[in-house]
């Protein structure tokens, strides 16, 4: 069996859960790990490298407004001087790829960083955008998907 384009993930069968709950009508999700590098250079001859000083992890995913999303209580913890906290789980689960393979990544602690209240227009549908970071330590790889001999590709 070789690769196909058949085989490509495809968004639509992306799911996005907060708390173990299924966000409903998720337009786009975004999680990255972000390094830290310093540049070194070694005496003596033109060879440089890099050295990992940090990581840090970041998302933002965007919604069709259908609910407001605990938006009260995020808005009541803040006042109070508590910072809202929740669980991600994403999951693609294309069909067409190898074997059904889904990618999972789990992420347990993670901190709203930009949260909306008001954005419409008229004659448009409503989107909500959130934005948040993370603990990279709460990052956890589920399940991943290999090519079609079971092989990490890197």
């Amino acid at each position: 069996m070789s690769k196909k384009i058949k085989n490509v993930c495809n968004g639509q069968f992306g799911h996005l859960y907060l708390n173990g709950v299924e966000v409903f009508m998720v337009q786009s999700f975004s999680a990255e790990l972000k390094m830290d590098l310093e540049e070194l250079k070694a005496n003596g001859s033109w060879e440089k490298g890099f050295k990992l000083k940090d990581i840090s992890l970041e998302g933002k995913f965007k919604v069709k407004y259908v609910d407001s999303m605990g938006l009260k209580d995020m808005v009541a913890m803040m006042k109070k001087g508590i910072t809202p906290t929740f669980k991600i789980t994403s999951s693609l689960e294309d069909t067409e790829q190898f074997h059904g393979q889904i990618e999972q990544i789990y992420i347990g602690e993670a901190f709203i960083e930009k949260l909306p209240l008001a954005d419409w227009e008229i004659n448009k549908m409503v989107e909500k955008e959130f934005s948040f970071k993370a603990n990279p330590q709460s990052l956890n790889i589920l399940k991943e998907i290999l090519d079609e001999d079971g092989i990490k590709v890197a």
